[in-house]
């Protein structure tokens, strides 16, 4: 499977909760299995909440090694943005590029590759 941006934007691809029991759906499940395997969390575990959240946290670092990994070959603005955090790059550089996302979502333009 393969998961889209537009996935990881809209938490409800990935999750639902109701009464503070956490349900994943199958992108979530696609996406956050191997993840929480990492740190050694069997996601069939992860039944609220609470435990996302702890789940989330300990693989916080596979994360970003997954993110950076998903847009090291791109150069898109998108990518740019995300390299830059990821970098831990100049605020100002980062500020800028999330000026540029914010304008470029706001006038509704699109990439051009």
């Amino acid at each position: 499977m393969n998961i889209t941006d537009d996935d990881i934007n809209d938490t409800s691809n990935l999750y639902s909760v109701d009464d503070g029991a956490i349900y994943f759906t199958e992108t979530g499940l696609n996406l956050f299995r191997g993840l929480f395997a990492r740190v050694g969390i069997n996601i069939d575990e992860v039944k609220t909440v609470e435990q996302f959240k702890h789940a989330e946290e300990k693989s916080d670092p596979y994360v970003w090694s997954y993110v950076y990994s998903q847009y090291a070959n791109r150069n898109d603005l998108h990518a740019r943005c995300l390299k830059a955090i990821i970098e831990n790059r100049d605020q100002k550089e980062i500020d800028r590029l999330l000026a540029l996302m914010k304008r470029k979502h706001e006038t509704g333009l699109k990439s051009v590759k």
